[in-house]
């Protein structure tokens, strides 16, 4: 066990499970890549292990995240005050001579006292819940360094679904947010340790050179939320839940307000904007070819397509949806962007539909009705301001509801409605001589004119009842014809 650790021991075997599997980063003062892996074995006691570049290459694609592995020959160094650890007295170092066996997944049998946090107001936060969602890998450059960043979000949910994000940076948004990543489809629980608060945010957290992740932990929270799962079975009700509820909860804001006073705007915060659909800019192009892990777009190279994100994984490339529209709201402009499901919700077309029908007039699938549209969108990164116009990502809409027919607005108007056609029954019955053969014509069923004019509940409709009516009254007021007399001719 690691609690009976000895410094300079160099013979010892552990069995332990990885939590974090680092990658390869240079070091800042001899320049020396070395690759830092937190294990942790069955008492739940934690160690980083170094790995440095003379052994990096054997063991290059081991010790991967939530796999259980037996270590051989060991060094045992004190650790170094000067960094954070966690390990109060030692850190592991892999030797050249040392030996890594993956074995049967280790079960912890410390139970682990964690909770569900939608808002963490002590640091380090540890928290738990099952992963709604996994976002797209960011990457970036730093300005200081010019060096290659990279973050991924996760989306944690407990069963009141309640919702906190936490940002995976660098190695940790590249192995055990990709991990989560691949297991989207799945029930999966997970522990996420040692987090900071991201930008006074504290709906919102980030990864830390320490934190660590458990995936379905054993600790009294986790059985509960998979008791809960197991009796509702929400899995693919999750997002639609979810969505409804954020929709419910979120204000709308104008565009004016993003524009002039981003700054008074609380960041990584959900709001909603509302407005009319004016065009479409990517009307000839809404697939493009999706790397199936990351969901960025492939680029094509000498040896054919190929993903720049995902370098160490084998990838595969399939069309994916990707639709920007303009709207206005009276107050400015948005650039629009959906991606995935999201747009097959949009025009009611699978992708597999689409492609079949993909020759058609792009107003052919795209909704008719343009105005009042309610997108919902987070302001982060993705939001930028250019003049009048905000650009921003959508991560749901709502459609413009349908006229509410118990609504007191729809009411008086059916009563203007009928007001009107009875006004006319009763203009057109006093010019009419045979009403009741009219209704007769009119209502073969037997009903009164007035009554069956009633189910009219637009004025369109109601101009064509009064022109029919109006015809049939003026043939039936005609005199009737005599015929005439036809003289007999001698024959």
């Amino acid at each position: 066990m690691i609690n009976n650790l000895q410094e300079n021991q160099s013979d010892i075997v552990i069995e332990a499970l990885v939590l974090r599997q680092g990658s390869e980063t240079k070091a800042k003062k001899s320049m020396t890549t070395i690759r830092k892996v937190i294990l942790m074995d069955k008492q739940g006691t934690m160690i980083y292990a170094f790995i440095f570049s003379n052994v990096i290459p054997q063991i290059k694609t081991l010790l991967q995240t939530n796999t259980t592995y037996f270590i051989c020959n060991l060094l045992v160094r004190p650790i170094n005050s000067t960094y954070v650890n966690v390990n109060p007295k030692f850190d592991l170092t892999i030797q050249a001579g040392s030996v890594v066996t993956e074995t049967q997944v280790m079960k912890l049998t410390m139970p682990l006292a964690i909770e569900f946090k939608s808002h963490a107001n002590k640091m380090p936060a540890d928290l738990i819940g099952f992963v709604k969602n996994v976002r797209n890998l960011h990457t970036f450059r730093r300005p200081l360094t010019g060096t290659i960043g990279y973050l991924r979000e996760i989306v944690l949910m407990n069963e009141q679904y309640d919702v906190i994000t936490v940002g995976f940076w660098d190695d940790m948004a590249l192995n055990e947010a990709q991990l989560m990543k691949n297991r989207e489809t799945q029930w999966q629980i997970v522990a996420i340790c040692n987090l900071t608060m991201q930008t006074q945010n504290v709906s919102q957290l980030k990864s830390t050179p320490t934190t660590y992740v458990i995936l379905d932990p054993p600790c009294p929270t986790a059985a509960q939320m998979t008791a809960w799962f197991n009796a509702s079975h929400v899995l693919d009700r999750v997002d639609t839940i979810w969505t409804n509820r954020k929709f419910a909860e979120t204000d709308d804001i104008k565009l004016e307000e993003i524009i002039k006073q981003r700054s008074t705007l609380t960041e990584n915060n959900y709001y909603c904007v509302r407005g009319t659909i004016k065009e479409i800019e990517n009307n000839l192009s809404l697939l493009y070819n999706a790397c199936n892990h990351c969901h960025k777009a492939a680029t094509k190279t000498q040896i054919g397509l190929s993903c720049l994100s995902c370098t160490n994984v084998p990838v595969e490339f399939v069309p994916r949806y990707r639709l920007t529209v303009l709207i206005e709201d009276g107050t400015g402009v948005a650039r629009i962007t959906m991606f995935g499901h999201i747009v097959e919700s949009f025009i009611s077309h699978p992708v597999e539909e689409f492609i079949k029908i993909r020759n058609q007039n792009i107003d052919d699938v795209i909704p008719h009705n343009k105005e009042n549209h309610r997108f919902l969108f987070k302001l982060d990164w993705s939001v930028t301001i250019d003049g009048n116009m905000v650009a921003m990502i959508a991560e749901n809409f709502q459609k413009p509801s349908p006229p509410n027919s118990n609504s007191s607005q729809t009411k008086r108007h059916r009563r203007l409605i009928k007001g009107k056609i009875n006004n006319a029954n009763n203009e057109l019955s006093k010019s009419s001589s045979s009403s009741s053969s009219f209704s007769k014509i009119d209502n073969p069923g037997g009903s009164e004119a007035h009554n069956t004019s009633t189910e009219i509940e637009d004025d369109e409709f109601l101009a064509d009842y009064t022109k029919r009516i109006k015809r049939r009254t003026t043939s039936s007021n005609k005199k009737p014809t005599t015929p005439r007399k036809i003289k007999e001719r001698k024959l």
